[in-house]
């Protein structure tokens, strides 16, 4: 009799393991996206963040130099939980008297660029803490989600010399 119920016990025990008890992970959908400044330009170089409002989870993505990125909660690029996030975007940057020189394999129209309009321009600090990020996406449920971002970069636009009025009536 015994014996009897130890084996039951087993069995039972067996089935509750091997029946999806799961790893506890919430399931993730994909999310890629860009991130450009006011005037159109991409943001080259980052990292975006996005918590859940939900659950706090936070996926993670890397900007490439067209300022598009995926994200990834468990592994690179496995997406995002659903529901509402709050979204930061992170720049290290080195100091103003260190010049960023382009890379190495930057085309040659970009390195005139650069060179032109010296170092590349920055997110406005406002977007790197979730305290003070306006940003929000919604992921949802979807085998698909876009997000298309656009933040301030951390100088103050440059306006047009041509375009400034002296203030006097003509």
């Amino acid at each position: 009799m015994n014996r009897l119920r130890t084996k039951r016990l087993l069995l039972s025990l067996m089935v509750a393991l091997g029946s999806g008890c799961g790893d506890g992970r919430e399931p993730t959908y994909p999310v890629s996206g860009t991130i450009t400044f006011r005037d159109g330009s991409p943001v080259r170089f980052g990292n975006v963040e996005c918590r859940s409002e939900a659950s706090g989870k936070i996926a993670r993505g890397v900007l490439d130099r067209q300022g598009r990125f995926r994200l990834g909660v468990y592994a690179n690029d496995d997406g995002a939980v659903a529901g509402f996030h709050q979204v930061i975007v992170v720049q290290l940057a080195r100091p103003e008297s260190v010049p960023l020189a382009p890379p190495a394999d930057v085309a040659e129209a970009d390195r005139a660029a650069h060179a032109a309009h010296g170092a590349v321009p920055l997110v406005s600090p406002l977007y790197a803490q979730y305290a003070t990020s306006p940003l929000r996406i919604e992921v949802k449920a979807t085998a698909s989600n876009q997000a298309d971002l656009i933040v301030d970069s951390l100088a103050p636009p440059r306006s047009d010399p041509a375009s400034r009025r002296s203030g006097r009536a003509e």
